[in-house]
């Protein structure tokens, strides 16, 4: 294959999950997750790092440059991941070199993975914020939504990057992209999770694979550099309530819910 692929996905929709399959369907690892926030532009590259340093410490990796830099780094038949925001300077350098497969899943189980893997993953310093010691699981949430999820950023970066749905029914010029729900590839039913699976491939050009499920099975055995556990989240255990009642009001775009446009 001799696309370049940009894998955009929202934070804890299954990133690492979907970067295992793409290995299974043959694409070569740029070992690259790009990051393109208010803060930072530039990458990091992973490739000499053991999992467990890109885990807990992605800064040691990091390294800061342009966009179009970045991007430069990946080769023809290479793909990387990030949670990339659909502006015009994102939009524009993919559109022109790069399949775009753009990776969603309920916000709701993405806010509770999220706060499961800051903590697992030490991200978060108990001295900083005491609440990770309750022990009940929904007050802990009520806690993490309160003060974390808003004030410290990563709803609103979820947020930014839902809003490639916009795009996804509205392409971009000569824009190659997809979307592809991290639920129907770990559906119970195999029969959507292997035409996830194919829809993928299609897309990508790499014709039809014998043996989906086992490439489906060996992503989701892998433990990568997010999974910790090995097990996906019930955010039923952490909702309730005053989650739900936040959650309707934080998760506008003016007055839309994105949570509801991407089909949740």
């Amino acid at each position: 294959m001799k696309n370049r692929v940009m894998l955009v996905t929202i934070p804890k929709a299954g990133t690492y999950f979907v970067y295992e399959i793409l290995k299974g369907l043959g694409l070569a690892e740029s070992y690259t997750h790009v990051r393109y926030d208010d803060k930072f532009i530039g990458l990091y590259h992973f490739r000499f790092v053991p999992k467990e340093i890109h885990r807990t410490s992605p800064e040691i990796v990091f390294y800061k440059m342009t966009f179009q830099d970045v991007l430069d780094r990946i080769n023809p038949g290479e793909f990387a991941v990030g949670h990339l925001p659909p502006t015009p300077e994102v939009k524009g350098p993919l559109s022109d070199s790069f399949k775009i497969i753009f990776l969603v899943r309920d916000l709701k189980h993405c806010l509770v993975s999220h706060m499961r893997f800051m903590i697992q993953s030490t991200r978060i310093k108990e001295s900083e914020h005491p609440w990770i010691r309750i022990s009940d699981p929904k007050a802990k949430f009520i806690n993490y939504l309160l003060n974390y999820a808003e004030p410290c950023g990563p709803l609103t970066q979820m947020k930014q990057v839902a809003c490639w749905e916009y795009v996804i029914r509205n392409p971009h010029p000569n824009m190659e992209i997809i979307k592809i729900r991290h639920e129907d590839l770990i559906h119970s039913d195999k029969s959507i999770s292997r035409q996830a699976l194919q829809s993928l491939c299609d897309f990508l050009q790499i014709g039809r694979k014998t043996d989906p499920e086992s490439i489906l099975n060996k992503a989701l055995g892998e433990k990568t550099v997010t999974k910790s556990e090995g097990k996906s989240s019930k955010y039923e255990d952490y909702w309730s309530p005053f989650a739900e009642q936040w959650f309707s009001k934080n998760i506008l775009i003016g007055d839309e819910n994105i949570n509801k446009l991407m089909g949740y």
